[in-house]
């Protein structure tokens, strides 16, 4: 996976539908210093990397985000050093169009929704 410092992926697994990522936070990265400074929240545009980052690792290829369909910050991710979340992936890829859903949870809460397309680059 392309992963940068601000997440890490600890486990993968197929799952009959997709798959299921765990990851945790890096709550001393210094992204969560400006997003919000005092109150750090992981910010939108990091959790659609991270699902642009998880096809390109499941697929081998690049993509560019097309369409987004449908994007629910449902509660905010709130970076913590014991927090463990979980990342479903479920995708399509065809000819050179990839159609994503994913979610994050924690607890068994979903948190974040995304569906939309990848074009592959």
């Amino acid at each position: 996976m392309n992963e940068v410092d601000f997440y890490k992926i600890e486990s993968t697994q197929k799952l009959e539908r997709g798959w299921l990522m765990i990851f945790v936070l890096n709550p001393n990265h210094q992204i969560f210093e400006g997003h919000f400074p005092g109150n750090p929240v992981l910010p939108g545009v990091c959790m659609i990397q991270m699902v642009k980052d998880a096809v390109a690792n499941m697929t081998g290829k690049k993509w560019l985000l097309s369409e987004a369909r449908q994007i629910k910050f449902l509660e905010m991710i709130i970076p913590n050093e014991k927090d463990v979340f979980s990342f479903l992936l479920n995708y399509e890829v065809d000819n050179a169009e990839c159609l994503v859903r994913a979610s994050f949870e924690k607890d068994g809460k979903t948190l974040f929704k995304f569906q939309g397309c990848f074009q592959q680059i």
